[in-house]
């Protein structure tokens, strides 16, 4: 069974990538970035309503209140800091930048950036769930690239 920070932490991934594929009213709120903070109660329980159907992949997607509560402390605190949190990024990304990137790489590079920069647990704890969600949802071998980028901005 998953640990409460990693379930929150896939909650988070795949809440951000949910705004990054538009399907809040077709609008990729990622990008646009506009008022995002004043609606996130709103598109919590729009999300919460999809998340929390059990289908094949994903047969107990319900998360307990302490998990819930730490994947929506990490979203409300990454979102003031996205743009603040994709320049480090990029500035360790050697062969590509950061709107090059599969929407998920992306998701899980500021949420891992954002919690490296401001989380209360080791880093790599931090690296490690990261890149198992990069393995489990991502593109073949993003996990690489997660892992180096992330290491380099811990060091």
């Amino acid at each position: 069974m998953a640990k409460p920070k990693y379930r929150a932490r896939e909650y988070a991934l795949k809440f951000l990538f949910f705004l990054q594929a538009g399907a809040h009213n077709g609008q990729n709120l990622l990008v646009s970035d506009e008022d995002l903070s004043d609606h996130l109660d709103e598109l919590f329980s729009e999300f919460d309503q999809s998340f929390q159907i059990p289908d094949g992949e994903h047969p107990n997607n319900i998360l307990s209140d302490h998990e819930t509560h730490l994947a929506r402390q990490l979203i409300r605190g990454l979102t003031p800091k996205r743009q603040e949190l994709v320049g480090i990024a990029n500035e360790y990304l050697t062969k590509k930048n950061f709107s090059s990137l599969d929407r998920i790489e992306q998701a899980i590079l500021l949420l891992g950036v954002y919690e490296l920069k401001n989380g209360d647990q080791a880093a790599n704890k931090i690296i490690s769930n990261y890149i198992d969600l990069a393995k489990t949802f991502g593109p073949e071998d993003s996990f690489s690239l997660i892992n180096a980028v992330l290491d380099a901005v811990h060091k």
